[in-house]
């Protein structure tokens, strides 16, 4: 069940009462206080690092943060719990508090502050491991790493078992088992050639970032290979960060100047945070598309390494390795980090030209093998893309064509060059939803492009706009225009032709205009709701052989219905089998058709296709395909008949 309530529907009755509520008052004056800096855009990032509240922040200053790998720097984790407890303990030694007193201030702040952030995975993981340290100091016990992170997951799992599939508590888990693992080792061997507290500082980085990289892939679709790097240079501002706020939070309680000094203060390192990671933002991204190119790289410069100072060599050492090989003091550690340096990129452009070179030789054979089994008539293919839509076209002239390209990560990529598809010689996107163009991020500058097809203006009036999806999928297609793609705006009434087949696309009187807010119909005018949108699509049907097929895009019936639209031998189900997607009368007035499709993603969370819909085709006796159940769907279009192919029988796949 959806339940939505208008702003003006919502009013307050009361507070809660208790340690709860003393709790939320405590939290709103912090709140509060984070907010008195002499500078507007410290307020919201000062929040997000004490706090862990990012409302404050727009999303491409969070995407920054992401791509350079600090966003930790905006989650209340270990790093910060950890700093809070080492400043009080050092505060309280140095005013010659007796040690339990000063570990059991330290334990009580870590307990208040975990309760004032909201109790996330990470920050009671990192409380727990942190009382565990301190209790066990107390006492005089040793304590074991790997027992004390085992603890604070059964903490915490106690707590609320479904947080074992929150994406923080994976996050934070794997980050401290990185460390666990890899820090003290790297440490060992980079005091050789870098100072001390460099050297400290990279293994932990490279030892979380291992951790995290690969869940990072799987969950935000990318991973920071500037991180190393960035986190260098921000997070050793970060004490003095945490110092300011919860000092601008306690003394606030005395006066609101004191915590408009402290937040100047904090204002002056954030100011820098945020200058270096929108800096090394700019370095590209891991990516499901090329993380097989950077794994070929760091394999080439680990055997570089392994190589020139692990194997060795004839007669002793060689001239490169006493090149490479310290030869006086510390002084000398800096060539030789940068001789060492330059080994490890020649490895590494060794071992991406050897991955380059063998993909190169696996995609051709691939293709090869593919273009065997192209089709003798014209098929239009639904790709099984989960929850999103992409129907590609193909020819028995050897040309495709593709309409829509599903969401980011269905590997558009991998299924196109399976099935022989070298170049595109048309690219539709009905409209500009993520689910149906978050898949050419993938075969931008890949597969060749053609024509690039879309009703998307930029407001010519603010230029285009820099965040959220407007600014992703025009910079999705920029890159495609940039690599020799033709942009056409669609209208109403257009006819496009590839080989044998007829494009003929349906779309609303105005183009969709793109803007800071959303997509508008009009420069300057209010968003388009996301229904609005979808209903704004561009309907095509494809005609060949005596044989139409509809693509509706999310246009639903209601949209539909304003439309001429001819009699079709099979209908692609609007907006995935929403409620409301189809009707009796609309199926009607399309013929109807022999056969639906839907394009659907398994479990999905939208509860598509919808009951209602499905109900309305059983009425009709049409038969139902479903890609969530069958695959891909194959429709061959020729001599007046429609031919099925799903990729697997069974339920929706016969």
């Amino acid at each position: 069940m959806v339940v939505s309530a208008a702003a003006g529907d919502v009013r307050g009755v009361g507070r809660r009462g208790g340690l709860a509520g003393a709790l939320d008052a405590l939290r709103r004056r912090a709140w509060e206080s984070l907010g008195r800096g002499p500078w507007p855009f410290t307020g919201g990032l000062l929040r997000g690092v004490v706090l862990g509240d990012k409302r404050g922040i727009d999303e491409a200053t969070i995407e920054a943060f992401r791509r350079a790998g600090t966003a930790h720097m905006l989650a209340v984790s270990g790093l910060h719990v950890g700093s809070l407890a080492a400043a009080v303990l050092a505060g309280l030694s140095l005013l010659s508090v007796p040690r339990v007193v000063a570990r059991s201030a330290a334990a009580g702040l870590v307990i208040v502050f975990a309760a004032l952030t909201g109790a996330g995975p990470s920050v009671v993981r990192a409380a727990v491991m942190v009382l565990v340290v301190l209790l066990g100091q107390a006492v005089g016990r040793t304590r074991d790493p790997w027992q004390t992170l085992f603890l604070a997951a059964a903490f915490i799992l106690a707590r609320n078992p479904l947080a074992l599939y929150a994406p923080g508590f994976q996050l934070s888990f794997a980050a401290v088992g990185g460390l666990f693992l890899l820090a003290r080792p790297l440490e060992e061997r980079l005091r050789s050639s870098l100072p001390e507290r460099v050297a400290a500082g990279v293994a932990i980085s490279l030892s979380a970032t291992a951790g995290t990289a690969p869940l990072s892939l799987v969950i935000f679709g990318q991973a920071s290979l500037a991180g190393v790097v960035a986190n260098l240079v921000v997070v050793p501002l970060l004490p003095l960060v945490m110092s300011c706020g919860l000092g601008a939070i306690a003394l606030g309680f005395v006066h609101p100047a004191f915590s408009s000094v402290l937040d100047a203060g904090a204002g002056v390192a954030l100011a820098w945070i945020v200058f270096a990671s929108r800096f090394f933002a700019r370095v590209p991204v891991v990516t499901p598309g090329n993380a097989g190119a950077v794994l070929a790289a760091a394999a080439g410069a680990a055997a570089a390494a392994y190589l020139l100072f692990r194997v060795p060599w004839s007669r002793g050492r060689s001239r490169m390795q006493a090149w490479l090989r310290p030869r006086g003091g510390r002084s000398r550690r800096t060539g030789v980090a940068v001789r060492t340096g330059l080994v490890l990129a020649a490895g590494a452009f060794a071992g991406l030209g050897a991955q380059q070179a063998g993909s190169g030789l696996l995609g051709a054979a691939a293709a090869h093998e593919a273009r065997k089994a192209w089709p003798a008539t014209v098929e239009v293919r639904i790709l099984d893309v989960g929850e999103g839509s992409a129907a590609l076209i193909r020819t028995p002239q050897g040309h495709a064509a593709l309409v829509d390209a599903g969401p980011s990560g269905a590997d558009l990529a991998s299924q196109l060059a399976s099935l022989g598809v070298q170049a595109l010689d048309l690219v539709l996107i009905s409209h500009p939803h993520a689910d149906h163009f978050g898949g050419l991020a993938e075969i931008a500058g890949q597969t060749r492009v053609g024509l690039l097809v879309d009703q998307v203006r930029v407001d010519p009036a603010r230029g285009p706009p820099v965040s959220g999806e407007p600014a992703n999928y025009l910079a999705i297609r920029r890159r495609l225009q940039d690599a020799g793609a033709r942009l056409v705006e669609a209208r109403s009434g257009m006819t496009l032709e590839v080989d044998d087949v007829t494009l003929r696309l349906f779309a609303p009187a105005t183009s969709v205009v793109a803007g800071e807010s959303g997509f508008g119909r009009r420069p300057g005018g209010p968003a388009m709701t996301s229904d609005e949108l979808n209903d704004a699509s561009l309907v095509v049907e494809v005609l060949s052989g005596g044989v139409a097929i509809l693509l509706p895009g999310d246009a639903e019936a209601a949209a539909l219905a304003g439309y001429s639209l001819s009699p079709v031998d099979a209908v692609v189900v609007p907006h995935h089998g929403s409620r409301g997607g189809l009707t009796a009368q609309l199926l009607e007035d399309l013929g109807p058709p022999q056969l639906a499709c839907v394009s659907v993603g398994a479990g999905n969370s939208f509860g598509h296709p919808a009951a209602e819909t499905l109900l309305v085709l059983q009425e009709q006796g049409m038969p139902v395909v479903r890609t969530d159940q069958a695959g891909w769907i194959g429709l061959g279009m020729g001599a007046g008949a429609l031919h099925v192919a799903t990729e697997r029988s069974g339920p929706g796949g016969e």
